[in-house]
C-alpha cells in the first residue's frame, strides 16, 4: 500500500511539472545609451523572420523591456 502511494505522488508531481511548462518564450533586456544611461520609453520591435509578425513594446523608466509569450521561431 505504501509503494502505491509513493508511485501515485511521483506520478502527480510529474504531471504537474509537465503542465507547468510552456512552448512559448520571452525576450528581455535593457536599452542604454553610449554613456551607460538607461533610455526610457524606447520602442522595441521583435520580428519573426519567416512570418513577418512583429511584437512591439517599450522600455520602462530604467530602460528595461520584456516581451513574454512569444511563439517559437528563428
Amino acid at each position: 500500500m505504501r509503494l502505491a502511494r509513493v508511485v501515485l505522488v511521483c506520478a502527480a508531481l510529474f504531471v504537474l511539472k509537465v503542465v507547468a511548462q510552456s512552448p512559448n518564450g520571452a525576450i528581455n533586456g535593457q536599452v542604454l545609451d553610449p554613456s551607460g544611461s538607461a533610455i526610457a520609453d524606447a520602442g522595441i520591435v521583435i520580428v519573426n523572420d519567416i512570418t513577418g509578425l512583429q511584437y512591439v513594446t517599450k522600455t520602462n523608466d530604467e530602460g528595461i523591456y520584456v516581451l513574454a509569450n512569444l511563439p517559437p521561431g528563428p
